[in-house]
């Protein structure tokens, strides 16, 4: 790893596990315009042109507790620097947030470094996704009527029951005042809200492929207007949410991630 090209190692330092799965989560959708009609399920968002947050990041590093006060003096000349990731051939422009020392063991200190990503898709080239061959399992999910095989997408067991499930019901008109028990309700149809479907994915493929396939579901989720999920055999209108990546894995070259994508049932 690399600060504005200093290499880490000169500070003795290495990127702890974890760091990674930090780094590559994805930034979450910013807020919309929408309307939520009492008369039916689900929401109308304004998605004419969506737009993804900023993402906060944090990386540790261990290093001798003697030369923390170099890495301090490295990440404050500017706000911003550029982190480059050797093993993974990426390189971030990320704003610093904040720079603690969590441990302290044998003379080693555990650097926790707080960043900003303020430029989600920064530089990305879009490169349509063909990685159905590294699934194996053959899974009739797809969004947009692409199958997220192509991705190298897998969906791991608990995912149908977040896509399927209906989801709370609407308040309906009420009446009451404090002159009667309980109150009175509108006894017509039911109406949905919108709710979460938490898709829990699988990639484990080479680097280089895993990030064409995870960065291409990211541009392909968050293009204007509404997405389609279609799953055994009935479709569902949705939106891009979220996405965090819980485990991650290099054994160069290959890569094992498992992260959750959110998706807005509207």
């Amino acid at each position: 790893m690399k600060i504005n090209n200093t290499d880490i190692q000169t500070l003795h330092a290495k990127l702890i596990e974890g760091s990674l799965a930090s780094l590559l989560s994805y930034p979450a959708l910013k807020s919309l315009n929408k309307n939520d009609w009492a008369e039916e399920s689900g929401s109308e968002y304004d998605l004419s042109a969506p737009q993804l947050s900023a993402k906060e990041i944090t990386i540790q590093l261990l290093l001798p507790e003697s030369l923390y006060p170099n890495l301090v003096t490295l990440l404050s000349v500017r706000a911003y620097a550029n982190y480059t990731f050797d093993f993974i051939n990426l390189t971030y422009r990320l704003r610093l947030i904040g720079l603690s020392k969590t441990q302290v063991i044998g003379g080693y200190v555990t650097a926790e470094i707080r960043l900003s990503d303020d430029f989600p898709l920064q530089g990305y080239t879009y490169q349509a996704p063909n990685l159905a061959g590294y699934v194996r399992v053959i899974q009739n999910i797809y969004i947009d009527n692409v199958s997220l095989s192509k991705y190298g997408v897998a969906i791991l067991e608990g995912t149908d029951q977040e896509i399927i499930a209906a989801g709370n019901a609407k308040v309906p008109y009420t009446a009451q005042n404090s002159t009667m028990q309980g109150l009175i309700a509108d006894n017509g149809a039911v109406f949905f809200q919108e709710h979460t479907a938490n898709l829990k994915c699988f990639m484990y493929l080479p680097i280089a492929d895993f990030l064409k396939g995870y960065y291409t579901l990211l541009h392909d989720l968050t293009q204007p207007n509404e997405r389609t999920l279609s799953y055994q055999g009935k479709s569902y209108k949705c939106i891009y949410k979220d996405g965090k990546i819980t485990e991650l894995y290099i054994d160069d070259p290959l890569i094992w991630v498992k992260f959750d994508l959110q998706l807005t049932i509207i």
